[in-house]
């Protein structure tokens, strides 16, 4: 790691926590639908990336490495699925439940961590991985699950997953490939399986007012550029749990910003089960430093 790499991890680590906060809240203001939002998105973003490495002398370095390029290209898919799931639950549960649950992802990534690197989780961490559940668990429990929709919290849960899967092989590729190669190709690749899936489901993907462009514009530079990028960037200098663990603070930047702007309260049983699950991630990604 460089020396103005190490310096400025802290500030780049706070960026990327405002960053991927405000990705809930403007899916919501932009008035799309959760395929036009995770199109455009990505789009914009891997054109962006793409003409910043496009003059790259070392561009193209991945053709030449397959095995790269296929998980850079499976990466994206992940990607896309987990914009997809997860920009469909804000539809059907409060950002605050939603952003509490696909927070879950450093708890995959480690257990990943864990069976690719075969390092075992400490105890601190199976403590944290049962604290995690439990409040996942209180998000699907009847007495919880009668303000809203249950298969928004399913669908957050399994973009957990897919978002896990995405940063596991971009560890692993960054290693290898610079940052605009890699992230250039997973964004746009990303933009092709979302607009495959918005065909099939006849989702538009297109007809909006200029107003919604101006939210998939923002979508694409706050919490992709600022966000993704800048922990596909991380991810070659820092473990994967440490750098998707940031993704823990997202639940309290997004029921702030949902509070502002979307006059969204918090219930009790709701701040309880997000606590757990944000003391069970925090838990796990201590016990990894560690």
């Amino acid at each position: 790691m460089s020396k103005i790499t190490a310096r400025l991890a802290p500030l780049l680590f706070l960026v990327i926590v405002i960053s991927i906060s405000s990705a809930s809240v403007l899916v919501l203001l932009s008035g799309a639908g959760a395929a036009a939002c995770a199109f455009w998105r990505t789009l914009i973003a891997g054109i962006i990336m793409f003409a910043m490495g496009f003059h790259n002398s070392k561009c193209m370095m991945i053709v030449h490495e397959r095995r790269y390029l296929l998980y850079s290209i499976i990466a994206g898919v992940m990607l896309s699925a987990h914009f997809i799931m997860w920009m469909k639950s804000l539809f059907l549960v409060p950002v605050a439940v939603s952003t509490a649950a696909v927070i879950t992802y450093p708890l995959f990534n480690a257990l990943a961590d864990s069976i690719l690197l075969h390092e075992p989780p400490t105890r601190l961490q199976v403590v944290g991985i049962i604290l995690a559940f439990a409040g996942v668990v209180l998000f699907l429990h009847p007495v919880t699950s009668t303000e809203y929709d249950v298969l928004g919290v399913i669908l957050a849960l399994a973009s957990a997953v897919a978002v896990a899967a995405y940063f596991n092989l971009g560890r692993i590729v960054r290693k290898k490939i610079n940052l605009s190669e890699y992230a250039s190709i997973t964004y746009l690749v990303s933009t092709a399986v979302t607009a495959v899936y918005a065909i099939v489901s006849s989702e538009n993907i297109i007809a909006y007012p200029p107003k919604t462009y101006t939210y998939f514009v923002l979508l694409a530079v706050v919490p992709m550029l600022g966000g993704h990028t800048l922990m596909n960037y991380l991810l070659r200098y820092f473990k994967t749990h440490v750098i998707s663990s940031l993704g823990f603070m997202e639940p309290i930047g997004a029921s702030i910003l949902a509070y502002l702007l979307l006059n969204q309260h918090i219930s009790t049983h709701v701040a309880a089960s997000m606590g757990l699950v944000l003391i069970g991630v925090f838990l796990v990604v201590i016990g990894g430093l560690k």
